[in-house]
């Protein structure tokens, strides 16, 4: 409660009274504010004190920006983040606890509109640290700030591995009819292309414990490419011939996973062995894709002479390189 000289009592919410202290308003004869706890960074006040009179002006009516002389500029979006972090760091510091999922993805939105995008993703993965699960509005507002800062390929990253498996997880959960088979293979596509190998696997388990469903070749392609790309290429190509035994023959995209897992994973003996398996399958004819895969194994290994004989042998086999098989070399 304040009083003014014309006799007329306020009610104010504190960020109110301290826009108005902040002001210096003579009438008011105000005591001086606490100091804050030791335990608290001195970082932490002096952003919240310099960002006060502007982020804490909205408070008041019009009329009570007039007497108290608060200037009408709203807060910057980058004040409004610093704010915000100041919040989150007061929490942690004073509590000892993590502050709630809440206030994380205030503080996330916050910096992602004002495009500092390594807070959004420091922020982010404090919030991982802390326990904290980001929703899936947190990791989009990461990816548009990507996006925006002209950072495509990293926001490409971060859909793929955590959005698209998690909405596909998400549009399984909330489906009302039994999910068929194709669902779950979208699914654990989403998870294989993100290299999370065991949530691939429990959704198999789902798929044919609970679902009913019989796995498919696609089914098992989404758990050869989710260890190749987990860095796990031993168990994509072992998969190759377990798969064998639910009666299911592996296709050209089930041997190229695999030699790209151990291109990426520096073995290009391994890569050329799996090569020499696939071109020893019936029915199956090694595309410019498994080509670009050995070429780039090679090339990785730093055996040029390899790598230009394995570019040789996709021309011999009749395919146009791509781009991309000419970059490995």
């Amino acid at each position: 409660c304040l009083q003014t000289d014309n006799m007329h009592t306020h009610v104010l919410r504190p960020a109110c009274a301290f826009a108005l202290l902040a002001a210096s308003v003579e009438p008011l004869q105000l005591l001086p504010p606490r100091q804050p706890p030791r335990t608290c960074r001195a970082a932490v006040s002096s952003v919240v004190c310099t960002a006060a009179e502007r982020s804490l002006a909205r408070d008041l009516s019009e009329e009570q920006r007039a007497a108290a002389g608060v200037p009408k500029v709203a807060p910057s979006a980058a004040e409004h983040a610093q704010v915000l972090l100041a919040d989150l760091i007061a929490v942690e510091e004073l509590s000892g606890a993590a502050p709630d999922t809440e206030l994380f993805e205030r503080a996330i939105r916050a910096h992602a509109e004002a495009g500092l995008v390594e807070e959004c993703l420091s922020l982010l993965r404090r919030m991982r640290r802390a326990r904290k699960t980001p929703s899936l509005e947190s990791y989009a507002l990461v990816v548009s700030a990507l996006s925006a800062a002209g950072r495509p390929r990293e926001a490409a990253r971060w859909l793929r591995r955590v959005v698209e498996p998690s909405v596909s997880q998400l549009l399984l959960r909330r489906s009302k009819a039994p999910p068929r088979r194709s669902e779950y293979n979208r699914a654990m596509a989403a998870y294989g292309a993100a290299g999370l190998p065991h949530e691939v696997m429990e959704t198999l388990r789902t798929m044919v414990g609970e679902g009913e469903h019989r796995p498919d070749l696609r089914s098992f392609n989404a758990l050869i490419a989710a260890h190749a790309n987990a860095g796990q290429p031993d168990r994509a190509a072992a998969w190759i011939h377990r798969m064998r035994g639910w009666g299911i023959e592996p296709d050209a995209c089930s041997y190229t996973s695999a030699i790209a897992g151990f291109a990426r994973a520096g073995e290009p003996e391994r890569a050329a062995a799996v090569m020499a398996e696939m071109r020893l399958a019936p029915n199956i004819t090694a595309d410019i894709r498994a080509h670009s895969a050995l070429v780039e194994a090679f090339a990785v290994a730093g055996r040029v002479a390899e790598a230009a004989g394995a570019l040789q042998a996709a021309r011999d086999a009749g395919l146009a390189p791509t781009v991309g098989t000419y970059a490995s070399v």
